[in-house]
């Protein structure tokens, strides 16, 4: 824990260090609230307490700085995803074999993340492009209504 992390736990209860340390281990919060040692007569005052606990200021406040702290350490960039996706399309991870069809769909992926998927082209009486897929659809719809289109939606 980091020091203010340290300081919101400092502040709560033992029931609710125990309790909210089940819940950042993956419990659920009745579950999280009956092993923390609380003592409640029915399932679902359980329920209702485990709540209310939860939502206490003090208790949502640690619980938020740790979540906070993880996001942190496992957000990838959209910089490192790339780069992780040029490595992998290269076969140059570092102590990684990747595999051929791992490296098509990075190189996929690299495709659509950078705009480089050819437009759509919709085959009729004479060809259009269209450079997304909604004015290609609704292009084909419209031809398709007035009988003069055939049902070839091609990639090139």
């Amino acid at each position: 824990m980091n020091k203010k992390q340290l300081e919101l736990f400092e502040k709560l209860t033992e029931l609710e260090q125990r309790f909210i340390i089940n819940i950042l281990n993956g419990e659920k919060r009745p579950d999280a609230y009956k092993n923390a040692g609380a003592e409640s007569e029915s399932y679902s005052a359980i329920h209702v307490n485990s709540y209310r606990m939860f939502h206490k200021e003090k208790v949502k406040a640690f619980y938020n700085a740790v979540m906070d702290e993880r996001l942190k350490k496992a957000k990838m960039t959209k910089d490192k995803f790339i780069q992780r996706l040029e490595l992998m399309f290269c076969n140059e991870l570092p102590g990684e074999q990747v595999t051929i069809p791992n490296q098509l769909s990075a190189g996929k992926q690299l495709a659509e993340i950078h705009g480089w998927n050819a437009p759509l082209v919709i085959e009729t009486d004479q060809k259009e492009q269209h450079d997304n897929p909604v004015e290609a659809a609704a292009a084909f719809k419209e031809k398709i209504l007035n009988g003069g289109a055939s049902r070839n939606i091609t990639k090139h």
